[in-house]
């Protein structure tokens, strides 16, 4: 599937938005760290491809967050296996929602790396709708100048 142009990707029927964060199992481990990003995205974008899935992980080598976008089953899926991944822990869900607009068209996995994400490693499950809420909101300003420059 060619993701160059939205027209391709199925944008009138709901489209489920997850955001998470979560840490590292290799943190400090560059070596490590390069592969299992590396992996990741050579996974995740054949795979979200073909499953019209788009989105973007943002990490810093200690923790990740991550949105993806795309029919309600299919990121369900994706989020299950997702919870079961080995490498990354501590995976806190920020947002779940559905939408009819898709924040990434184009990006079946957009890779930002940023210098530090250490707000992520304070929330938790006892992180009020509010922390997890800035978070959400961090998360995106972060993405949006890295990706889009505005």
């Amino acid at each position: 599937m060619d993701l160059t142009s939205s027209k391709n990707l199925n944008l009138e029927n709901d489209v489920t938005q997850i955001i998470y964060c979560s840490q590292s199992s290799q943190a400090g481990h560059r070596f490590y760290y390069d592969r299992i990003v590396k992996n990741i995205l050579d996974k995740s974008t054949d795979r979200n491809s073909a499953r019209e899935i788009t989105g973007a992980l943002l990490t810093d080598g200690k923790f990740f967050a991550q949105i993806i976008e795309g029919a309600p089953s299919e990121v369900n899926l994706l989020y299950k296996d997702i919870l079961h991944d080995k490498r990354h822990h501590s995976i806190t869900l920020l947002q779940h929602t559905v939408t009819n607009i898709r924040l990434f068209p184009r990006w079946p996995l957009a890779l930002v790396e940023v210098d530090d994400m250490s707000y992520v490693g304070r929330l938790s499950v006892q992180s009020t709708p509010g922390d997890l809420r800035k978070a959400c909101l961090s998360i995106l300003k972060s993405l949006r100048l890295v990706l889009c420059g505005c």
